[in-house]
């Protein structure tokens, strides 16, 4: 179990972080706020935003885990996979990169920052089916024996992202030249991109070895 636990955790945080570190509504805020503003109101605004992925990281597990009473809706929602990743490609590939500039942050209390933040948050489209896939993901690489490995996912998805907030708050505040020259001289686009070429061919091997494979053999007998 421990082994288990510990994959899942370390994993979860990574595909986290990644997600959070793509230029994005929520991180690029946050960068703002803490460069216009101040450390303490770039960690409200994180913390806002971590309340709304707490809340699609729960609902992608608990979504996911009932349809796993239905054996064949998840095969089918890892075939789907293929297809979304492939999507997914096509749109980081195809997506101009327009760079970051920041400008003033607009004044305000401490409380109408953080419900700022959870206000990006839940208008994310991206964040209940980033966890959904990724959740299939995972699972599609270790089977989930025990009902723990479920609140750790959760736990990891937030600590990972959360982190990555605060990291990127905190190198905004320390290296500022430098972030704005490191954003707008490379295309996350791009890396997006290719990451999510690597996911669909990893899914296609995956779901060939999973479900078309054993078909195969058993046509041949």
């Amino acid at each position: 179990m421990i082994s288990e636990v510990l994959f899942v955790f370390l994993i979860t945080m990574l595909i986290s972080a990644g997600g959070n570190a793509m230029p994005g509504l929520v991180n690029i805020r946050v960068i703002e706020t803490a460069l216009y503003k101040s450390w303490k109101e770039a960690l409200l605004l994180a913390s806002g935003a971590e309340l709304a992925e707490l809340f699609y990281a729960i609902m992608a597990t608990l979504s996911v885990a009932y349809l796993n009473n239905f054996p064949e809706v998840i095969k089918w929602c890892h075939f789907l996979m293929v297809p979304v990743f492939a999507g997914m490609s096509m749109f980081y590939f195809t997506r101009k990169s327009k760079g970051v500039s920041f400008g003033p942050a607009r004044e305000g209390s401490s409380t109408n920052t953080f419900l700022q933040g959870i206000f990006i948050g839940f208008v994310n489209p991206q964040m209940f089916p980033f966890w959904f896939t990724n959740l299939l993901y995972i699972q599609g690489i270790i089977h989930f024996n025990h009902e723990t490995t479920y609140y750790i996912f959760v736990l990891a998805a937030v600590t990972g992202g959360y982190s990555m907030l605060l990291l990127m708050g905190w190198l905004s505040v320390s290296f500022r030249q430098r972030l704005l020259h490191f954003f707008n001289k490379y295309d996350f686009n791009r890396f997006a991109a290719i990451a999510f070429i690597i996911l669909c061919l990893w899914k296609m091997l995956d779901v060939y070895s999973r479900y078309l494979q054993p078909a195969t053999f058993e046509n041949a007998q």
